[in-house]
């Protein structure tokens, strides 16, 4: 029997889905002056990161999770799509450039 109010809480997920977006808020924060001073705060990109985090819980931590490990492969496929789709087009989609530059700056990358 598949019960619908079955909501993952284990503290990887939860945790992991509080660092990133803890990690993120200090970057776009504190942390903005000396990574892009003179940068107004992201907004847009802020809702896009946090939206993609929501997505990533709401395929892996909702009870569509516990249909998709017992009955239908469709329910699993979808956890897919939603993890391949929203989330991660929608979390690079939230992370400002100047955050992203420095890291592709280096001659080893290119």
């Amino acid at each position: 029997m598949i019960d619908w109010s079955h909501w993952h809480n284990e503290p990887w997920l939860i945790g992991g889905l509080v660092i990133w977006g803890w990690l993120w808020a200090v970057a776009a924060g504190p942390w903005r002056g000396r990574l892009a001073p003179g940068t107004p705060f992201p907004l847009g990109c802020a809702v896009r990161f946090y939206l993609g985090l929501l997505s990533f819980y709401l395929a892996v931590g909702s009870p569509l999770d516990q249909v998709a490990e017992r009955f239908l492969f469709s329910a699993h496929m979808l956890q897919h799509q939603l993890l391949i789709y929203p989330a991660a087009i929608l979390v690079l989609l939230g992370v400002p450039s100047w955050l992203i530059d420095p890291l592709l700056a280096p001659r080893v990358v290119h």
